[in-house]
């Protein structure tokens, strides 16, 4: 299963898992190696922007942050999932789910124009402002 990240993208599936949160642990690695001018090579040509699984990571970063994340224990892991579920509640109340689309954007112009039709029809119907042939 594949965890949602913030990263942008393709975000099939809002699902928090440790895997989620193992992926923030390895990002952080790889900013520390970084930072210490070691360069990180990701497979598949992956970058740490792409980078959105275990697949993505360079073994040895994801193991490092594997073990961070075990030993953790299960209060401070469950703390951590809660803490980025409410980070991905967050990012959905700014731009939506990006799985459908806003109700807004599943409408043209061309049904603004029926509407009004209709809604013109009906007007006249409901006053009696239609004159039959036999006037």
């Amino acid at each position: 299963m594949q965890a949602a990240s913030i990263r942008g993208g393709d975000l099939p599936i809002l699902t928090v898992t440790a895997d989620n949160v193992i992926m923030t642990f390895a990002d952080e690695l790889v900013n520390e190696r970084t930072a210490r001018g070691q360069s990180v090579v990701f497979p598949g040509g992956k970058t740490q922007e792409t980078a959105i699984s275990q697949a993505d990571f360079p073994p040895e970063i994801w193991q490092q942050a594997a073990q961070k994340w075990q030993a953790l224990g299960p209060a401070e892991q469950e703390k951590r999932l809660a803490e980025r579920r409410e980070e991905i509640n967050q990012w959905k109340a700014i731009v939506g789910n990006p799985i459908a689309p806003p109700f807004s954007e599943t409408f043209s112009l061309f049904d603004a124009l029926w509407f009004f039709l209709a809604a013109g029809t009906a007007y006249k119907l409901g006053h009696g402002n239609i004159a039959s042939d036999d006037d």
